[in-house]
């Protein structure tokens, strides 16, 4: 993830690839490829949101311990 801020049609695009990428290795039942990439899009969406200014509850996965590695 860039530290460079991206404007809301860069993000949109950005989750709109993740997602292409998620269909594609749904159909080869790559399920552990399919939880990383959900596991990137939810911390990336998390930042998101934080730098827009709305309140983020704590991150499950460090309580929980990282299921994807």
């Amino acid at each position: 993830m860039s530290n460079l801020p991206r404007t809301p049609v860069e993000t949109l695009h950005h989750i709109a690839t993740l997602s292409e990428q998620m269909a594609q290795q749904a159909q080869r039942c790559d399920l552990p490829f399919i939880a990383y990439l959900l596991s990137m899009a939810s911390q990336e969406a998390r930042a998101e949101l934080k730098k827009a200014g709305f309140p983020v509850a704590p991150d499950q996965a460090a309580r929980m311990g990282n299921v994807v590695q």
